[in-house]
């Protein structure tokens, strides 16, 4: 194991759970975070290590019906963790998506779509997005592999990077 090479990541309650532990603690040195709330605890930190927020517009959370609350929420922490972040930090949606649909839910359960659980959109295509832009996250935070990369222009037109450091 490289331990100067320490990356953490997670899914809403494990990405909750791992930005706190990147806020934390100085092992870490990449956080990915995928459709997660942020504590007040990480807000008033500022993220000093570089953060990949992975999430979808609040448009869709509405869509999924979640109540106006729990949009305002996670949107807006999320968003606020990101322009307070020191460190370089990418914030990017995906749209049309649903919040199981960022795991491996869709694999596993096909018929999760039909009680509102997926979208129409869960799939290989989503799981192929995910996996290319968590892959050029850590090679780029981890590895310093400076290559151009999905995480500056995507190949897909439904998701949308914004980038600061």
């Amino acid at each position: 194991m490289d331990l100067d090479s320490v990356g953490a990541m997670g899914m809403s309650l494990g990405g909750y759970t791992s930005v706190q532990w990147c806020a934390t603690d100085p092992r870490v040195r990449a956080c990915l975070i995928m459709d997660a709330p942020m504590s007040a605890d990480v807000l008033a930190r500022e993220l000093s290590v570089p953060t990949l927020w992975l999430t979808r517009p609040a448009s869709d959370m509405a869509a999924e019906g979640w109540s106006p609350t729990e949009v305002r929420h996670f949107d807006g922490t999320q968003r606020a963790a990101y322009e307070s972040a020191t460190a370089p930090g990418w914030y990017v949606m995906v749209d049309g998506l649903f919040h199981a649909d960022l795991t491996d839910a869709p694999y596993g359960a096909t018929d999760l779509s039909r009680i509102g659980m997926t979208s129409k959109n869960a799939g290989s295509e989503v799981h192929e997005i995910l996996r290319r832009l968590s892959v050029d996250f850590f090679k780029r935070t981890l590895r310093g592999e400076r290559c151009p990369s999905s995480l500056d222009e995507p190949p897909w037109p439904k998701v949308h990077v914004e980038s600061r450091g």
